[in-house]
């Protein structure tokens, strides 16, 4: 009977165990960035597609910007109705997403938008937009969004209109699915669980 008991005891804590390795590389899974080349670190744009203002990288020691912590960072001179887009794998609908990047301007006046390219529905300005000023400082600023894809989110969109004559960068672009409280939850269940057994 002890023998059956402990048999029991062991395959529950395993179950557990296999439960809480599960979660945990799905949470690890999660944290990496569904933005391929969203540091610029492969020395090209690909696979972001440009449009408006002509674009290009610059080292990041020569260039007009401070604060990388790379070698590259996008860098584009101002203009109207510049855009840069990353296509990105199939997001499920509703999914919680925390987007993240860099960006400083110098010398012009405009806006910065930033959006989700989702199926049918095309660009959409449901982020915060980022106001250029002139004389802006030339040091990269880290910003971070939390939002949700709606309707799936097939990729990310940036969006700057400005006026000509001024420069901004782009760098360190990620987006990341956010796991799902119940998922953590359980997480931590199984982990207090497992503690327990081996005391």
């Amino acid at each position: 009977m002890q023998h059956l008991l402990a048999s029991r005891l062991i395959n529950r804590t395993s179950c557990l165990a296999c439960a809480a390795l599960a979660l945990s590389s799905a949470a690890t899974a999660s944290v990496q960035s569904l933005v391929v080349n969203g540091d610029f670190e492969s020395g090209s744009i690909s696979p972001w597609t440009l449009d408006g203002p002509s674009g290009s990288l610059v080292l990041g020691s020569l260039g007009a910007f401070s604060g990388d912590t790379g070698l590259f960072y996008f860098e584009a001179q101002t203009g109207p109705n510049g855009s840069m887009t990353a296509a990105l794998q199939g997001i499920a609908a509703n999914a919680s997403l925390l987007l993240q990047f860099d960006f400083a301007s110098i010398g012009t006046a405009g806006t910065l938008s930033v959006g989700q390219m989702a199926p049918f529905i095309g660009f959409l300005n449901d982020l915060p937009t980022i106001s250029m000023q002139p004389g802006s400082s030339n040091q990269l600023t880290r910003y971070s969004y939390a939002f949700s894809a709606v309707d799936g989110l097939e990729g990310i969109a940036f969006h700057w209109n400005a006026l000509p004559g001024g420069v901004i960068a782009i760098d360190n672009v990620s987006i990341t699915v956010v796991p799902a409280p119940g998922a953590v939850a359980l997480l931590g269940m199984a982990g207090l669980a497992g503690s327990r057994r081996r005391r």
